[in-house]
């Protein structure tokens, strides 16, 4: 059976879709990926940080 209104069948679909990759595919790795940067520009910080220690004494 054809929905009625084709216009907001494609709106529910695209909808439902927009939602999922907003959820599995942008979200996720989004954040991950920030994870990563979050985890690489602390581990560069601490490095200098101990070789400016390290390196003077």
């Amino acid at each position: 059976m054809p929905p009625l209104n084709p216009h907001s069948a494609v709106l529910a679909l695209m909808t439902k879709d927009f939602h999922t990759f907003t959820v599995g595919k942008i979200s996720v790795p989004t954040l991950w990926m920030l994870f990563i940067f979050t985890w690489k520009l602390w581990a560069a910080f601490m490095a200098i940080v101990v070789k400016s220690f390290v390196v003077p004494t």
